[in-house]
């Protein structure tokens, strides 16, 4: 039965994957010629929240927030979050829809076929195996929130193969939110990797549901040093990693 899922599984990767190439390659004319000018990058946000929406809806993934701060926040943030699945980039810009943001990802991406230019042009990429690239993304980075972008960013750095587990958090979006002074904005995504695992697990489990998030109260970063960094990253752990323990306190004590 469960090699018989994973056919299925695996029909389902298949079709979320034409779709995905699919609208992307009805929306690249449009995003390419929007990014000619960078002044004009505002404008690639309702297109790229049209396609997500429309990944998700043709797929049947659907996406609701739990739970919100309870008072209006307004950005630039650090937006951070947990990573369990390729979702988890999409159900972003519903998740955050209401604050501009631009992702700080690694440079791996931009060897996705049509993918790597738009990421290349809209978002920052990190070449994690070169320092003064690295740098640069980071300079990049700390002027977009001058400008009044947010920026997002998964600490975790990868997908863990053990999800939903976290890995321990680099530093670097906490470093990045104490030399600027910005508010840093947590983010759970409960459950997305029940719904569309790591492609690299073949036969893993993957179907159409609904993917359940949590966003969290912002933790300001105003005054800190760079001997908060660590009391920091730990704490921002703890809040994005509390709601994955009570929801899922059988999987992650067993190990799995």
């Amino acid at each position: 039965m469960k090699k018989f899922l994973g056919i299925l599984s695996i029909g389902y990767k298949l079709y979320f994957g034409l779709v995905f190439f699919g609208l992307l390659f009805l929306l690249y004319p449009i995003f390419f010629i929007i990014l000619l000018n960078p002044k004009w990058k505002r404008a690639v946000l309702p297109f790229k929240l049209f396609w997500t929406y429309a990944l998700t809806t043709l797929c049947l993934l659907f996406h609701k927030t739990e739970k919100k701060p309870d008072k209006k926040i307004e950005g630039p943030f650090i937006i951070i979050a947990n990573h369990s699945s390729y979702l988890d980039i999409p159900f972003m810009y519903q998740t955050a829809r209401k604050y501009r943001f631009l992702f700080l990802g690694k440079s791996e991406l931009l060897k996705w076929p049509g993918l790597g230019l738009l990421f290349r042009k809209y978002n920052i990429p990190v070449y994690r195996k070169n320092r003064v690239q690295a740098v640069k993304a980071i300079e990049k980075a700390k002027e977009e929130l001058r400008n009044g972008w947010s920026i997002a960013i998964f600490p975790e750095g990868t997908i863990p193969s053990d999800a939903p587990k976290m890995m321990r958090f680099k530093n670097g979006a906490f470093k990045l939110a104490i030399e600027t002074g910005v508010p840093i904005l947590p983010i759970t995504y409960l459950n997305s990797f029940q719904l569309f695992p790591d492609p690299e697990h073949t036969f893993g489990i993957a179907h159409p549901g609904i993917a359940r998030s949590i966003i969290h109260d912002p933790i300001e970063t105003k005054d800190m040093t760079k001997e908060d960094l660590v009391s920091l990253r730990n704490k921002c752990f703890d809040v994005i990693n509390e709601p994955l323990l009570k929801r899922h306190d059988k999987l992650l004590n067993n190990g799995n």
